[in-house]
């Protein structure tokens, strides 16, 4: 699909992907959306200490949950007919 052609599918409101995607095209002008607004470029913050400790607690905790979840039988019969 061409630049025009996801321009023309954008404006009748049929973009690829997701339903809440804005397709991000190049102009002379910079980046811009599908709607022709300027594209956001607002600097991204470092992640305090507290969200940082956050984060962390959050990945252990589902680190831990996929460790600790069982093997399905369907699976472990395959890979029983592997050995």
């Amino acid at each position: 699909m061409t630049d025009d052609e996801r321009r023309a599918a954008a404006d009748m409101g049929q973009g690829q992907g997701h339903d809440n995607d804005i397709p991000v095209t190049g102009s002379a002008n910079g980046l811009k959306d599908g709607n022709g607004q300027a594209a956001s470029h607002a600097p991204v913050s470092s992640p305090t200490k507290e969200e940082e400790a956050g984060f962390g607690a959050a990945l252990r905790a589902i680190y831990r949950q996929t460790v600790d979840e069982a093997i399905p039988a369907e699976m472990l019969d395959l890979l029983r007919r592997l050995d």
